[in-house]
């Protein structure tokens, strides 16, 4: 199955090393087959955030999630819609506890530093 993508993950193409998954390119709960056509490698995390998306609507989830990031990234530190959109965010983390789909960002990012640092402003 590796030899399907050499070896990369067919959602992100990053280069698979270690542990990885057998992804159902259409969902199984979508009506895709358990078939070793219907397979291709992923890595775990990858697979884990894909969940049930078409490849169509992931490709648009990361195309608004670069775009969130760079509103966020660019907005006033004071107010702005980059600012409400990491507040909402870190809400939605909080709620999904230990052990969610993307509890934890990838460390030492520049938007994890930011949302750090939000996270830690006196309240008014």
């Amino acid at each position: 199955m590796l030899a399907k993508t050499g070896a990369r993950c067919h959602i992100c193409g990053g280069k698979i090393d270690g542990r990885w998954q057998a992804d159902h390119v259409l969902a199984y709960g979508g009506g895709g087959p358990h078939a070793p056509d219907n397979y291709l490698p992923a890595h775990r995390l990858c697979n884990n955030y894909r969940w049930d998306y078409l490849p169509e609507e992931l490709q648009w989830i990361l195309k608004m999630g670069v775009w969130a990031r760079t509103l966020m990234q660019e907005s006033s530190s004071k107010n702005g819609l980059g600012r409400q959109m990491a507040e909402s965010f870190l809400q939605y983390l909080a709620g999904l506890g230990s052990g969610g789909v993307g509890a934890q960002p990838r460390p030492k990012s520049k938007l994890v530093r930011l949302c750090s640092k939000w996270e830690r402003r006196p309240q008014a």
